[in-house]
């Protein structure tokens, strides 16, 4: 639907190599032409190398910074960059790579 407003979340999901969002991007370009004014993406891991990638390509408007499973375990709730893996809401260790 034309007047429809998307999310695509966790568009930037993972630090892993090499990252998918190249290919996606590649996709949305194709099939738009740029980038489509009623899509937002979401980067759920910040410390991903295509984060950069991201900033380049997609206007600065239409990106949102995601939590991922930040509710997994709390209350207490987890800061904000800490792994959801890590057993506890007490626990601050940063997810840094």
């Amino acid at each position: 639907m034309p007047e429809a407003k998307y999310i695509l979340a966790h568009f930037v999901g993972t630090y892993m190599y090499p990252s998918v969002v190249d290919e996606y991007l590649d996709l949305i370009e194709k099939t738009y032409g740029r980038w489509p004014d009623n899509f937002w993406m979401e980067i759920a891991d910040i410390n991903s190398s295509s984060v950069k990638s991201i900033l380049k390509r997609v206007p600065i408007n239409r990106i949102i910074a995601g939590t991922d499973w930040m509710t997994m375990v709390g209350p207490p709730f987890q800061p904000y960059g800490v792994p959801h893996y890590i057993g506890t809401g007490s626990v601050n260790i940063l997810y840094c790579h």
